[in-house]
């Protein structure tokens, strides 16, 4: 099965646009953009993900052999330390390679209308597609989760959109008891 190999955002200041780029381990170019819109509801799922994950949300006592949930500040910690794992072993710093890459959904970049996400196999799937035709749905774990938000987060900084997300980590009690099964348009 194909793994994510590179990921990249870049700010169209012309378009108000986001472009992100996605090359796999079997050499394909996924070309998408993102608008304001879109980027507000990717965010959240992605730090909904972050927030899931049993690790995040409780420890294992071995005096009494229970499940300890996690409280909100513990949890912060627990995303944070996450975080720096993840992106400490991943290059960040060597450039985006797009040569010799095919591109199974077309040369030009597809904008995205809607993201999903389920569980196959045990395994969490992102779902991301257009308004009509075809998209694509990839493996998403905590390390992936962490890079794909952190490089969102950096590349908003170059955007005036002003969009107000939380670097600290939080999430509402309400959102981690529901589950991450959802379909946004």
């Amino acid at each position: 099965m194909s793994k994510i190999h590179q990921i990249q955002f870049q700010f169209l200041p012309v378009e108000d646009r986001l472009v992100l780029k996605m090359s796999t381990t079997d050499k394909e170019e996924f070309s998408f953009v993102l608008t304001r819109r879109f980027v507000s509801l990717l965010y959240p799922i992605l730090t909904n993900i972050l927030h899931a994950d049993k690790s995040v949300n409780f420890y294992h006592d071995n005096n009494t052999g229970l499940d300890i949930q996690h409280n909100n500040r513990v949890r912060q910690q627990v995303i944070k330390l996450q975080q720096q794992e993840a992106i400490k072993n991943t290059d960040t710093h060597s450039p985006y390679q797009n040569s010799a890459l095919t591109h199974p959904l077309g040369n030009k970049p597809i904008l995205l209308a809607n993201i999903s996400t389920n569980t196959n196999d045990g395994h969490l799937k992102l779902s991301l597609t257009p308004e009509k035709g075809q998209g694509v749905s990839f493996a998403i774990d905590q390390n992936l989760t962490h890079l794909l938000r952190n490089l969102l987060l950096e590349s908003l900084r170059k955007t005036d959109w002003h969009l107000d997300f939380q670097s600290d980590y939080t999430a509402s009690t309400a959102r981690l008891n529901q589950s991450i099964k959802k379909v946004l348009h």
